[in-house]
């Protein structure tokens, strides 16, 4: 029976056509879903998956002769779902695509190919999958004949997978936001999930979940409320204590000649911001009263 290759791919036109004419077989066969899989697979197939989200299942696997191979559009160090996004939220300084074995548990066979490349600071997630893209048919393109002639190809020394193998539910964590939120932090998450044409950023007032739009939350005029920011609260609680003040409760007063202060907050509105500003004070060791 003449050797045949099954591609899984979304790819279409000029990017599949590339595909197979790298991979110099004699018959390619192309399908894009798990049910196209199904109906086609044969014992003696090398199946490559490409760029795709279809988990190939166990007992099609273990219905081959041969290995199969996935190329994973994220260096070893990041296996799993939506990786670019949390390579954009570690600022990583590298990134790149993996070629490896396939296996029932995904993002776990033997690595067989690795491509690099350095990472620009403040990067987009949709940039730096554009740039794992290009890297990822790179090594296709060097692997390719390989795979398409022999039963199974060499794992390179020393590249492991990562321990943390992201989930959709890790992605909806770095999503989420709460009103308490440090600036700092909250431009990290925005950076790390923005994407075009999606709000991926969501805040939790309440026990709901709201879209953050870019367009509104960029376009505050945050000079004109300088002195009530987190940063002029803290310098103003740094100042008090400077001057010689003490922070004490409504219980603590001594006759005594030192100075001091009941610093009181009336909760009206967000418990949220409250404890953001309790938070600032326990950081200074600073006592008050709610």
């Amino acid at each position: 029976m003449k050797k045949r290759i099954i591609l899984l791919t979304p790819l279409k036109g000029a990017e599949l056509d590339s595909l197979i004419s790298a991979l110099q077989a004699e018959d390619t066969v192309v399908v894009e879903t798990l049910a196209n899989l199904v109906s086609i697979a044969r014992v003696n197939d090398t199946l490559i998956a490409y760029g795709t989200g279809v988990i190939v299942p166990a007992e099609i696997l273990d219905g081959l002769s041969k290995p199969a191979y996935n190329f994973h559009a994220a260096p070893p160090e990041f296996p799993g779902r939506d990786p670019h996004h949390f390579a954009v939220y570690q600022s990583v300084s590298s990134y790149g695509a993996t070629a490896h074995v396939m296996t029932k548990n995904v993002d776990a066979g033997e690595i067989i190919g690795v491509e690099r490349f350095p990472v620009t600071e403040n990067i987009t997630p949709h940039e730096i999958l554009m740039l794992a893209n290009t890297a990822m048919f790179a090594l296709f393109q060097k692997l390719a004949p390989q795979m398409a002639a022999e039963d199974l190809l060499s794992s390179i020394a020393k590249e492991t997978w990562g321990s943390d193998k992201t989930t959709r539910k890790d992605m909806e964590t770095l999503s989420n936001v709460d009103a308490i939120i440090g600036e700092e932090e909250f431009a990290r998450r925005q950076r790390a999930t923005a994407w075009p044409g999606r709000e991926n950023l969501m805040i939790k007032l309440h026990g709901n979940l709201f879209a953050l739009r870019a367009s509104e939350y960029q376009a505050v005029d945050y000079d004109a409320w300088v002195d009530f920011t987190e940063d002029a609260y803290t310098q103003l609680l740094v100042l008090a204590r400077e001057q010689g003040y003490s922070f004490i409760g409504y219980g603590d007063l001594e006759n005594s000649s030192t100075k001091k202060i009941i610093w009181r907050h009336d909760v009206d509105f967000s418990m949220h911001r409250a404890v953001a500003l309790a938070m600032i004070e326990a950081k200074l060791g600073i006592k008050s009263t709610f």
